[in-house]
């Protein structure tokens, strides 16, 4: 087994870390969307309520809005701006802020309440009530990238250094700071608020806009949605660039705590997302001290993927080692000599908090990577910890897998699409798949799962079944191998899925040139160029489920322009299915897909893909 540089050891380390942040961040951006979700859901029951209530012939007008509650209207608002107040002073400051406790508070003093004054304190309430949670969401998200961070990054340093050093786990009051010291002014909880604030402060001036134009409950319910939908696009920026901030924050310390880590390099996450900033940045060494976020310190602009590794003079840290073990040679016995094959459990059980044990504990299967059989160094050479993209590691799914994966999965041999439970038999071989995804792709889900939209009886329908889908793969298991799949769509389907990863605005002449090169009136060349520039290394969710095959040979949709081959990690949340007519897998509505190159040929573009492997654990 050759040995592995330090330069070397820390960028793979450094990649497994990126890859933790990304699953952490996107893991609680699907908690936070249902929050907001159910919140328009919510808003819009408020506004529809409000009609009802107020409304006459003509409808509700600012004049109207603005009268004075009836006697037992406003008896009734009382007592439930009192229960709102109760849960506010009952959670304390941590919780909701004082400034919306004090607004309460005047609130539940004043003799004369409008109709207006009723509606803006219902939708207030739900909205500081999702910022709440959120605040308190994304706080217990940070404290667990930072310990991963400090963990990891004190783990790896003792274990390349071979020396295990004492020191004051992060916890308590400690972790508390750490998460909430300002950068760039603010913190993770004052952005949060000012988003809130950007919310809450003008309810009242649009309620009067839209009473003003005479616009109806679905009107206004719409309207909330898009502002609610801007936040959460806001609220994910905020999320994977307070993510990277506090992992840094978290090694940084780290660092300094071992005794042994004076210099750190600047290390980038080269692709065409790249910013400029950080790729001049790649590389560059500086001192711990000098330390400063934003400036040579990761996150330098929203979405930063850039972390730092330790920096050591000509890779040696053998004399640091053997000074720092020769500092404490003073009878308190603070540095020991670590075997070379220490395990990363057995260390957490030794030098972790008893938070972090705890986790470590609950959450095995997320630090598996760091505790392989071989010693760390050997898995890193081996490339057990982290492989990267190589088309020839994807074997093909054979059909006996797929049905030996079947009936271990419902314990049985009954695996026959007509013996299947409904949520199966409502998409897997019938048409009705077709008409799910285009309630999913055309954005209708969405609007009405947001209350923009009020569904029919049909649309209830699709989305009963989407969902009892949606949970039906999650329920099975991963895919137990790395495998190659193949999709074949038409011009509008790949340039939908292309808009939905780049944006419509930036898709540009990409399908277009594409089109020409196959019919032999374009530039191959050019146009893969254009591909790769603008759409290789792009990670998106899938807005619909992907029905692919494992056995191209018996995809019915051979004949159309564009085959998408999709490499699938093991791991990745998709259904394998079996039937007479087809040889089909359903990666899951969600899956986490990235583009790679384009190959065109004569007739056909064939579009490469990855689908990464999800969150649950996969079934060896």
């Amino acid at each position: 087994m050759p040995a592995i540089s330090s330069k070397e050891y820390w960028e793979k380390r450094s990649e497994l870390n990126l890859i933790q942040n990304e699953k952490s961040a996107s893991q609680y951006e699907r908690q936070l969307k249902k929050a907001y979700e159910e919140t328009i859901r919510s808003i819009r029951k408020e506004v529809q309520a409000f009609y009802q209530r107020h409304s006459d012939e003509t409808g509700v007008t600012l004049t109207s809005a603005r009268r004075r509650l009836k006697p037992d209207e406003q008896m009734d608002f009382q007592k439930q701006a009192r229960k709102y107040l109760d849960e506010v002073e009952r959670l304390g400051d941590k919780a909701f802020t004082a400034e919306y406790r004090d607004y309460l508070k005047k609130l539940s003093g004043r003799a004369y309440i409008s109709q207006m004054d009723e509606l803006v304190t219902n939708i207030r309430h739900n909205i500081e009530t999702l910022s709440t949670g959120y605040n308190a969401g994304l706080g217990n998200t940070l404290k667990d990238a930072y310990e991963d961070g400090y963990f990891s990054t004190m783990f790896d340093a003792q274990k390349r250094a071979g020396v295990g050093v004492s020191f004051t786990t992060p916890g308590g009051k400690q972790l508390e700071t750490a998460i909430r010291e300002k950068w760039l002014g603010q913190n993770y909880s004052d952005r949060i608020w000012a988003d809130k604030k950007k919310l809450t402060d003008n309810i009242e001036q649009m309620l009067s806009q839209e009473f003003v134009r005479g616009r109806g409950p679905n009107d206004i319910a719409r309207d909330f949605a898009d502002r609610l939908n801007v936040s959460y696009s806001n609220a994910q920026r905020l999320i994977r660039t307070e993510i990277n901030y506090i992992s840094n924050k978290g090694s940084l310390q780290a660092y300094k705590d071992t005794g042994i880590v004076e210099k750190y390099r600047y290390l980038a996450t080269l692709d065409s997302r790249t910013s400029d900033i950080c790729r001049e940045l790649d590389g560059e060494v500086f001192q711990i001290k000098e330390a400063k976020v934003g400036v040579n310190l990761p996150p330098l602009h929203p979405y930063c993927r850039s972390t730092t590794v330790p920096h050591f003079d000509d890779d040696d840290i053998g004399e640091l080692i053997e000074d720092r073990i020769a500092r404490d040679d003073d009878g308190n016995g603070r540095s020991v000599r670590l075997g070379e094959n220490l395990k990363f459990f057995d260390w957490v059980d030794k030098y972790g908090s008893e938070s972090f044990k705890k986790k470590v504990t609950a959450q095995r299967a997320k630090f598996k990577g760091m505790d392989m059989a071989s010693s760390i160094t050997e898995a890193l050479v081996a490339d057990e910890i982290l492989k990267a993209f190589d088309p020839d590691e994807y074997e093909p799914l054979t059909q006996e897998e797929v049905i030996e994966s079947m009936k271990a999965f419902y314990g049985g041999d009954n695996i026959d699409h007509y013996d299947m439970p409904d949520e199966y038999r409502d998409y897997v071989a019938t048409g009705n798949s077709f008409r799910m995804n285009e309630v999913l792709y055309s954005g209708r889900y969405d609007d009405i799962k947001s209350g923009r939209v009020s569904p029919d009886k049909r649309n209830e329908i699709r989305i009963k079944q989407i969902e009892a889908f949606k949970d039906y793969i999650d329920k099975a298991p991963n895919l137990h191998k790395s495998t190659k799949l193949v999709r074949f769509v038409d011009g509008d389907a790949f340039e939908g899925m292309l808009a939905s990863a780049i944006g419509k605005s930036s898709v540009g002449f990409i399908p277009d040139n594409i089109r020409d090169a196959m019919r032999g009136v374009g530039d191959k060349k050019a146009a893969a160029q254009e591909f790769t520039a603008r759409a290789a290394g792009v990670m998106f969710e899938a807005n619909s489920f992907i029905s692919a095959s494992y056995n191209i040979n018996r995809n019915v949709f051979k004949g159309r322009d564009y085959q998408l081959e999709i490499y699938a990690d093991k791991g990745a949340n998709a259904l394998m299915t079996y039937n007479h007519d087809e040889s089909e897998v359903v990666l899951n509505v969600g899956s986490r897909l990235e583009f790679i190159d384009v190959e065109i040929k004569r007739n056909k573009a064939v579009i490469k893909m990855r689908a990464h492997s999800m969150d649950k654990e996969f079934t060896d």
